[in-house]
């Protein structure tokens, strides 16, 4: 095991320069995320940096805890098929959900229930919009290229931008999801954002009508607008 400041990485004998690496994106990842999600969490996050013999998931696939404080990754060493922007731009989602989710306070019958893409949508924003990163954006240009183009089509309806059940790509609401969270962030700013995470109301769309002031309809028609 390593430790920094506010990770440690547990990992296998051998990949000790993995779990080096994973330090640094970690780090970083938190650096970035507080810019846009202020937060404090007490105690470390532990990065768990799984072989393929451990590993019960896609190589293509990480995970997260927001309740243990947890996130898993298949070690990059035993992973040809992601590079070192995809470990980097991931360690960014990841790490967002952590903070974001633990904060959410409505919960219907008992669960924590936002929109798929207003979770994975914040996530991705912070990994491609936020981090600022020219090597994380090039590699998703493709996917937020169809985004827009779906959009200049008159398909920009937050059910086919941000489901993809509608379209070949099942990943639309990580994609369009971080187009429709950089709308909030660029519209309604920082503050509400944080407020509709934090909101008390019982339903995500409660908590949109009093933090943003608006009732879904009438964000889809803004969203349109601006989009």
């Amino acid at each position: 095991m390593i430790e920094g400041d506010h990770f440690k990485v547990l990992y296998r004998k051998n990949y000790s320069q993995d779990a080096r690496k994973m330090l640094n994106y970690a780090e970083e990842a938190r650096k970035i995320v507080m810019s846009v999600y202020p937060h404090n969490i007490t105690g470390k996050i532990t990065i768990y940096l799984h072989t393929l013999e451990d590993y019960d998931r896609s190589p293509y696939v990480a995970y997260a805890s927001y309740s243990r404080l947890e996130v898993h990754f298949l070690t990059p060493s035993e992973n040809p098929g992601c590079d070192d922007v995809w470990y980097k731009g991931n360690m960014i989602h990841e790490y967002a959900h952590i903070p974001s989710l633990r904060d959410l306070n409505y919960k219907p019958n008992g669960y924590k229930k936002i929109p798929e893409w207003f979770s994975e949508g914040f996530a991705e924003y912070c990994k491609v919009f936020a981090s600022k990163d020219e090597q994380i954006l090039e590699k998703y240009r493709y996917r937020l290229n169809k985004i827009k183009k779906m959009v200049r089509n008159g398909e920009g309806y937050l059910m086919f931008v941000c489901d993809g059940t509608y379209y070949s790509d099942c990943e639309d609401f990580y994609y369009g999801g971080a187009y429709v969270i950089k709308y909030i962030y660029e519209v309604y700013g920082q503050e509400k954002f944080i407020r509709l995470i934090k909101s008390k109301e019982p339903t995500f769309a409660k908590a949109m009508e009093k933090e943003l002031g608006v009732t879904p309809r009438e964000f889809e028609n803004n969203w349109l607008k601006w989009a």
